[in-house]
C-alpha cells in the first residue's frame, strides 16, 4: 500500500491511498463468492450462478460493497502510516473504476507554535478557610445525619415530613389519576404546587381538609392546565428532624477521634475544594492569555 499526503491548509489533509490490484481483486472475489452462495435467481441453482449473471443482477451492490470493504480493510492503516488522527469521519472518494486508488479528505488538529507563555504572571488569592465556612459545612453534616422521629403532638410545620392521603375532583367527579393513599412529602420542598403544601401547614395528624387549587395555564400536564381541582386531604403521619448534638460523640460516629479532628477534616476538605477552584481559574486565565497572543486556526466544520 502506498500513501501520499498533501497539506491543503493548516487544518486539512488530502491522502491518496494506492492499493495493489491483487488486494482489491481478492476483496472483490470474496463478495462474488458470498453472492453465489446466497443469491436466488430463477433458472439457476444456488451456488451455480455464473459470475456474469451475478454481475448483471447485483452490479450496484457489488460496487458499493467493494468500496466499503476496501475502506474498512485499509483506511485505518493508511492514517497510521500518514501519522494522522482525523477530528471527524474522513470523506472518501474513488476516482478510478478499478478502485485500487482512493482519495481521503480529513480535518486534523493544527500544529501551533505557542508564543508568550514564558513570562506569564497570574494573580491568585491565598487559600483561606474561615470559621463561618467550617460552621456552615458542620451544619450541613448535622442535617444529613438528622433522625426523623414521629411528631405525635403539634401541627405540620415547614421542614416537617408528612405522609398525606389525597383525592382530586373536577366538576364533582373523582380523578383516578390524581390520588394517593400515602404520598411522602417534605413540606416546603416545592415538590408539589405551593398551594397544596401551604394547606398542610397547621394541620394535625389524622386531620382532614378540603381545598381548591386553580392550576396555572402553563402547567406541564396539559390535562389540568387552567382547571380548578378540589382536593380532599388527610394527614396520616407527621415526622420532624431530630438534629444530632454537635460534640465528640457526633464526630466519632463520622469516623473522627473527636470534634476537633472533625473540624480539622472539614477545613482540609474546604481548602482542597478551593485549591481545585484556584487551579481551574489559573488554567482558564492561561488559556485566555494564550488565545490573545496566538492565532489558532479552526477547521471549517
Amino acid at each position: 500500500m502506498e500513501v501520499q499526503v498533501i497539506d491543503i491548509d493548516r487544518t486539512r489533509r488530502r491522502l491518496e491511498v494506492i492499493l495493489p490490484k491483487e488486494r482489491v481483486l481478492s476483496i472483490q472475489h470474496g463478495i462474488y463468492a458470498e453472492l453465489q452462495k446466497k443469491a436466488q435467481i430463477k433458472g439457476f441453482r444456488k451456488g451455480k450462478i455464473p459470475r456474469s449473471v451475478i454481475d448483471l443482477y447485483f452490479r450496484d451492490y457489488i460496487n458499493r460493497e467493494l468500496k466499503k470493504r476496501i475502506v474498512e480493510n485499509s483506511l485505518e492503516d493508511a492514517l497510521k502510516e500518514a501519522n494522522l488522527e482525523p477530528l471527524l469521519e474522513p470523506t472518501v472518494e474513488f476516482p478510478d473504476e478499478d478502485m485500487s486508488r482512493y482519495i481521503v479528505f480529513c480535518e486534523v488538529v493544527p500544529e501551533i507554535e505557542v508564543h508568550g507563555y514564558t513570562s506569564m504572571e497570574i494573580d491568585v488569592e491565598p487559600i483561606d478557610v474561615t470559621e463561618e465556612e467550617v460552621r456552615v459545612e458542620l451544619e450541613k453534616l448535622r442535617n444529613i445525619h438528622a433522625e426523623l422521629v414521629p411528631k405525635e403532638e403539634g401541627v405540620v410545620e415547614r421542614g416537617d415530613f408528612v405522609v398525606v392521603r389525597y383525592e382530586g375532583y373536577h366538576d364533582g367527579l373523582p380523578l383516578e389519576e390524581v390520588r394517593s393513599e400515602a404520598y411522602p412529602l417534605e413540606v416546603g420542598s416545592e415538590t408539589l404546587l405551593p398551594e397544596f403544601e401551604a394547606a398542610l401547614i397547621g394541620m394535625r395528624k389524622d386531620e382532614e381538609k378540603e381545598i381548591e387549587i386553580d392550576f396555572p395555564p402553563d402547567y406541564p400536564d396539559r390535562a389540568y392546565a387552567s382547571k380548578r381541582i378540589r382536593f380532599h386531604l388527610r394527614v396520616k403521619e407527621i415526622k420532624q428532624r431530630r438534629l444530632p448534638h454537635i460534640g465528640d460523640d457526633f464526630a466519632k460516629d463520622l469516623g473522627f477521634d473527636d470534634l476537633s479532628a472533625l473540624m480539622d477534616g472539614i477545613r482540609e476538605r474546604i481548602r482542597g475544594q478551593k485549591g481545585k477552584q484556584r487551579r481551574a481559574y489559573v488554567e482558564r486565565a492561561i488559556i485566555e492569555r494564550l488565545l490573545e497572543k496566538n492565532e489558532i486556526p479552526v477547521p471549517p466544520s
